[in-house]
């Protein structure tokens, strides 16, 4: 169990019924808690939980020509290093003629 405190819970107007918490771990789990306070006491606690968004992956490595013919050329390449910040990757293959 993660328990985060922010640095300054006391919110004094009605545009700031928000806060980011920042520096959290890509592709993470986390529940959030959150009760009014006033004068008289604090309210009931509301649970929620949210998820980070996936981080990008890192680069492709090792890209190279592994056949070609007439008509065709196959590449191949190794993944990027692997991390917790992801859980899946797709490739987007993109070519053009060189302009010799």
């Amino acid at each position: 169990t993660l328990n985060y405190s922010v640095p300054n819970p006391t919110f004094n107007t009605t545009d700031d019924q928000r806060y980011t918490f920042r520096d959290l771990k890509p592709n993470t789990e986390y529940t959030f808690n959150i009760a009014a306070v006033n004068i008289h006491g604090t309210g009931p606690l509301l649970n929620g939980m949210s998820t980070t968004l996936e981080e990008v992956p890192g680069p492709v490595k090792n890209l190279m020509k592994t056949a070609s013919t007439d008509n065709s050329v196959t590449i191949s390449w190794d993944p990027p290093e692997p991390s917790d910040g992801y859980t899946s990757v797709t490739y987007t293959l993109r070519y053009g003629v060189l302009d010799t």
